[in-house]
């Protein structure tokens, strides 16, 4: 995914080589921290633009592609609410009648196992966390994008102001099916992850406590 994703981006920026040739030479980044006045014309907007509409259509089908396994995950983090939410009604004291207790009290393994998902599971531990959160990193890149692009300076005010009314109608985020990482709904995402991932703990917390 990160691979794909950084790709994708430095496909969109070599757009902004058709703007000028001091891009070109010397990248977008450096460019707009000389705060140099560029002089565009509207020929080389035109070029800008079909450019960037080519790239742009490749970056969304890779990130189509490359959602499927997201798409996925997000789906059973939301099913697993329900019970996440049943477990943490039952609270986090010993329920010796549970019969995994004595399973574990005789297989030292399955402790150790037990152990290793609390902190690595990949639905509630660590590995959930990095998995779930890997699309909201497209925010940050399209957030890159978008600060670069107002820091370019034009000698035409009117060709800036259409430049960047065009980048606009672009939205550079993840968003695939019901999965949208934007940086408003992480928030909720994170809601979710923290219910299952306290759920969990609330499970083994009860199962240890009775061990």
């Amino acid at each position: 995914m990160f691979v794909l994703q950084e790709l994708s981006f430095m496909a969109l920026l070599t757009s902004f080589n058709q703007l000028h040739p001091e891009i070109t030479r010397s990248g977008i980044t450096a460019t707009v921290a000389t705060n140099a006045l560029l002089n565009i014309n509207e020929m080389d907007l035109c070029n800008f633009q079909v450019s960037f509409l080519e790239n742009w259509k490749i970056y969304k089908a890779l990130q189509w592609r490359a959602s499927i396994p997201f798409v996925v995950f997000w789906f059973l983090e939301f099913g697993l609410m329900s019970w996440s939410l049943w477990s943490l009604s039952q609270g986090f004291e010993a329920q010796p009648e549970d019969p995994r207790v004595d399973r574990l009290r005789e297989n030292w393994f399955l402790r150790v196992r037990l152990s290793w998902f609390l902190g690595s599971s990949l639905w509630f531990g660590a590995g959930a966390w990095i998995v779930a959160l890997t699309p909201f990193g497209v925010s940050y890149y399209a957030w890159r994008l978008e600060m670069q692009a107002k820091q370019i300076l034009f000698t035409h005010p009117g060709l800036r102001h259409s430049f960047l009314g065009f980048l606009a109608g672009f939205d550079l985020n993840f968003r695939v099916l019901f999965l949208h990482a934007t940086v408003r709904l992480l928030p909720l995402y994170v809601c979710i992850l923290i219910v299952n991932t306290v759920g969990f703990d609330a499970d083994a917390v009860r199962i240890w406590r009775a061990v």
